[in-house]
């Protein structure tokens, strides 16, 4: 019997997840964001319907385009997926997601950052990347990119104060020596 219960409830999230999947392809975001939230509120560990929030919020064409709010629903995907059991697991992989699926998300996420970080090119742009995706394959290259307009602001002040506040700063730069 509970084993029953238990196929109804994995076989109504999935149809859930299958009914958001297609208002994504359909493009009818009202929609999805409805059948996202009424996910949620049913099921609050809901790695599925977390993802497609990320999802959403990339999307460029949707009214509310936000990378940070995108940043925050593959996080809690990533964490609900982690506090998930095997039928979760099975569940999603039947509509086409994986763990591989949702950390490709996070790697697009942090892509969008650093190009935003990147179009603004300021220091606290670079900073903000490097807190906030630390655990970016870009995060190197944001460091540089971090280290390469401070020194190019001491060099431009061209005093002993400024390089030696650069120096303090930025101690493990590739531009100390």
């Amino acid at each position: 019997f509970i084993l029953i219960i238990l196929g109804i409830v994995v076989s109504v999230y999935a149809g859930i997840l299958n009914r958001i999947q297609k208002a994504y392809i359909d493009r009818d975001f009202e929609k999805l964001e409805k059948l996202i939230l009424k996910s949620i509120e049913k099921d609050t560990l809901n790695p599925g319907a977390r993802y497609y929030y990320s999802v959403l919020f990339l999307d460029t064409t949707f009214n509310r385009f936000s990378i940070d709010s995108s940043s925050f629903f593959i996080e809690q995907s990533l964490e609900d997926y982690n506090q998930s059991g095997a039928e979760i697991y099975d569940d999603l992989a039947d509509v086409g997601l994986t763990i591989d699926q949702l950390t490709r998300q996070r790697g697009l996420v942090a892509a969008r950052a650093f190009h935003r970080a990147d179009t603004t090119n300021q220091i606290s742009g670079w900073k903000d990347f490097m807190e906030r995706f630390s655990y970016s394959e870009l995060l190197d290259q944001a460091i540089y990119n971090r280290d390469s307009l401070a020194y190019e602001d001491a060099s431009e002040e061209h005093t002993w104060e400024a390089y030696k506040a650069y120096f303090e700063t930025y101690p493990n730069s590739s531009f100390v020596s």
